[in-house]
Formats: C-alpha cells, sequence, structure tokens
C-alpha cells in the first residue's frame, strides 16, 4: 500500500479542523485533503483558537444527530 492510500485509509470516515491565521495556508491544506477524496463536509477551517473550539463543537454536535 503507497503512501497516498495510507492517508485515504486514515481520513476515511474522519473530520479535519484546519487551524492557521492565513487563509491561503487554510485554503491550501484543505484542497491538498480533498484531493484525497475527503468531503468538503468533513472538512472545517478555523482563523484562531476561538473559531476552532466553535467548530469542533459544531462536528461534534452534528455526530451527535
Amino acid at each position: 500500500m503507497g503512501d497516498e492510500d495510507s492517508v485515504k485509509k486514515f481520513l476515511k470516515d474522519r473530520k479535519v479542523l484546519i487551524v492557521d491565521s492565513s487563509s491561503t495556508v487554510r485554503s491550501a491544506i484543505a484542497h491538498t485533503i480533498a484531493g484525497y477524496g475527503i468531503p468538503a463536509s468533513q472538512i472545517a477551517t478555523a482563523s484562531d483558537y476561538m473559531e476552532a473550539i466553535e467548530t469542533a463543537k459544531n462536528f461534534a454536535n452534528q455526530a451527535a444527530d
């Protein structure tokens, strides 16, 4: 199994939260992760820790529904 396959397997059915103050960096990382076949609904971004906390709570609430 190649590295790309390992990453796809690891990310499958996981939610990904990208936190960085740079919107360019957040976008680039999200694009890279999406390239592994991860749906946009499983990828979220935040620009700071407060936004990250709220986003993580929203992810948790979605999982509970």
